[in-house]
């Protein structure tokens, strides 16, 4: 990685290990410089609640200028009411249980089309209608303790909630919980309060002044065919991977992406480190038309049954997955 994005990692630094999902957040901080972003990157991180999802969060948050996030402990259309939220903002969600409302929120926010033009969203707020104003190149950091799949969403599909942000699992074994707190007494030295001004300053002014990067049609066939090389297949993912190459063309001060980009980003990806699990988020369109084929996903699985028992008539899973032979 170049120095920006090294000084960006090496300033969050406080928290143990995770190098490969600190230089993802790192990337995702970056992305609101750039007005023509491919595919948003947008992350949401599950896992036990000893797994540190929350700290590294915090650590990435604090590099962020104050105008432009939002730690929205919250997250209500309440709240949100009187956020005042300006074009390229970070929004950062701890530990907060998904429901429909929300869910309904994020779906319809954390997409390409908002990125450009923002969104305003109608809601009630009691016995009154109100609107969200959300503005354009919004950035959602959530974590949580359990997949998307998991929570009991059922206004609103799932699946494509989570085509909505790149997720990952992290979990520790015994071994690497006892590395950690070996270590741990290394992190208490003081902030670099130099070093994160520094980083702010960088920040705002690409956050205030984004750029188009362009990419050729020769360096999206690169990107395509080194996706496909690694299992990635969801066009959302791939055009989230060509997001990532734009980043470091930004950092390079470039204006179009480079074959040396595209390797850089590929890279990072062929290195993903444990206990980090990248999860593919494949297009529900895409799979099978056999309900049987679905329900032996076990995303799926987990989505439309619950304790092993169908929650839905094989009439409602067919009109939910949009499947035409059954």
């Amino acid at each position: 990685m170049n120095t920006i994005i090294s000084d960006i990692v090496n300033t969050a630094s406080g928290h143990i290990g995770d190098k490969f999902l600190k230089e993802i957040y790192a990337l995702s901080l970056l992305t609101p410089g750039i007005f023509n972003i491919e595919e948003p990157i947008h992350i949401y991180i599950h896992g036990s609640p000893e797994s540190g999802k929350t700290a590294i969060q915090i650590k990435f948050m604090d590099l962020v200028p104050k105008e432009h996030k939002d730690i929205a402990s919250d997250f209500t259309p309440k709240v949100l009411m009187y956020s005042n939220l300006q074009p390229a903002t970070i929004i950062s969600i701890n530990d907060k249980i998904l429901n429909d409302s929300i869910g309904s929120i994020l779906n319809q926010v954390a997409d390409n089309s908002a990125w450009y033009k923002g969104k305003i969203i109608a809601t009630t707020v009691g016995a009154d209608r109100v609107n969200l104003v959300f503005p354009p190149r919004v950035v959602f950091w959530v974590n949580a303790n359990k997949h998307i799949t998991e929570y009991n969403l059922r206004e609103v599909d799932p699946l494509a909630l989570v085509g909505r942000f790149m997720i990952f699992e992290k979990t520790y074994s015994d071994k690497q919980k006892k590395e950690i707190f070996l270590k741990r007494n290394k992190y208490k030295e003081k902030d670099n309060k130099d070093k994160i001004e520094e980083i702010r300053k960088y920040i705002n002014d690409i956050y205030e002044h984004p750029k188009t990067i362009i990419c050729s049609e020769e360096c999206r066939n690169i990107i395509w065919e080194k996706s496909l090389e690694i299992g990635i297949s969801s066009l959302r993912s791939i055009g989230r991977n060509l997001s990532l190459c734009q980043v470091i063309a930004l950092t390079n001060s470039r204006t179009e992406v480079t074959k040396e980009d595209i390797e850089t980003i590929f890279n990072l990806l062929k290195t993903e480190e444990k206990p980090i699990k990248k999860m593919e988020n494949n297009n529900i369109k895409e799979i099978s038309d056999s309900i049987r084929t679905y329900l032996i996903s076990e995303m799926l699985f987990k989505t439309y049954t619950k304790k092993k028992k169908l929650l839905y008539t094989a009439e409602e899973i067919q009109k939910k997955l949009k499947v035409s032979d059954i």
